[in-house]
């Protein structure tokens, strides 16, 4: 039984969670105030190729959004913050992150 100032492993988990959500957020409005889009074109297209439409409903949009129980602007503006999350952290995060030619090798190695 944990004592009275640790935290569970679920509530560790929870939290972990809600600060990544918090996260994103926090980039996300970072991104629109400097104005970053996704284009439409863009969004449209990851939509029409997400797996699970073409394979599971044979690319039937609405009922795929039936069955989420979404509506597509809903769907739509998920892809849209999710397609400028991942441009930000390429353009800005990955850029900074230097990771030593031999630290890979080795780290595969320890973890065949």
């Amino acid at each position: 039984m944990p004592l009275k100032n640790q935290l569970t492993v679920k509530e560790l988990l929870l939290k972990r969670q809600l600060e990544n959500i918090i996260d994103e957020k926090l980039i996300l409005m970072d991104a629109k105030e400097l104005g970053a889009r996704v284009e439409e074109s863009r969004v449209r297209e990851y939509i029409r190729s997400l797996p699970e439409v073409r394979t599971t409903f044979n690319g039937d949009l609405a009922n795929f959004l039936v069955a989420k129980g979404i509506s597509y602007g809903q769907l739509y503006k998920e892809i849209e913050e999710n397609l400028l999350f991942r441009a930000i952290i390429r353009q800005r995060v990955l850029p900074k992150v230097r990771v030593p030619p031999g630290e890979v090798g080795q780290d595969y190695q320890r973890n065949i």
